[in-house]
């Protein structure tokens, strides 16, 4: 049952908004929702800038939407449209495009459905984001992991040049310290990087004086 339950064991409606740029589709999701147990529709937008059918006060849960500039243009960056401030942003009726896909993250979506989507998959993801969890699609769900790890590896790269020119480490004892850290000896660094033992003694005495170590 699309519901949550209070303290006092009294079962609370999923609560949902919606706006959409098409009044004919957002009057269906209307009654689709109303027609289902477990949800109470306060209201929509049929379109941006119009009035909403609602007090426009009481928060809601869920607040589902099919345009980006919905929420660009409310000047807010927590999902809010009227004043009327939501728990949950789910975007639907979406392109898959990655640009778009991170905008809506930013814009604080919780979950992105593409315009394949169905009525049913639409009622899950109101379901699932309520509970705060995500839904998206998979390539875009690994659009985003790959874009954190590439972000992540070049803040990596960017500390690690820091460092080096804090302690104006040349590019060999960078060399050298990397395989200092990976456990290797003397002997093994020295042939790795063709050097005598002596040479990679002297570099190591050399980057501990740098560092005060």
């Amino acid at each position: 049952m699309a519901s949550r339950s209070l303290e006092s064991g009294v079962v609370s409606p999923i609560t949902v908004r919606i706006s959409s740029r098409n009044r004919l589709l957002c009057e269906a999701l209307v009654r689709l929702l109303r027609n289902r147990t477990g949800f109470c529709v306060q209201g929509m937008h049929p379109g941006v800038g119009a009035g909403a059918q609602s007090d426009g006060t009481s928060p809601c849960d869920v607040l589902l939407v099919d345009s980006l500039n919905s929420i660009r243009a409310s000047g807010e960056s927590e999902p809010n449209l009227e004043g009327s401030p939501a728990s949950h942003l789910l975007f639907f009726g979406m392109e898959e495009d990655p640009e778009r896909f991170l905008e809506a993250i930013c814009l604080g979506a919780s979950g992105y459905l593409l315009n394949d989507a169905s009525s049913e998959d639409i009622v899950q993801a109101i379901k699932m984001v309520a509970r705060g969890e995500a839904v998206c699609p998979p390539k875009l769900c690994m659009f985003l992991f790959q874009r954190i790890f590439a972000a992540s590896e070049g803040r990596l790269l960017v500390n690690e040049a820091q460092d080096a020119r804090t302690h104006n480490l040349t590019m060999r004892q960078r060399q050298l310290m990397d395989l200092v850290s990976k456990g290797m000896s003397n002997k093994e660094i020295a042939t790795q990087l063709n050097l005598s033992q002596c040479t990679v003694k002297n570099h190591i005495r050399r980057v501990m004086r740098n560092v005060d170590a």
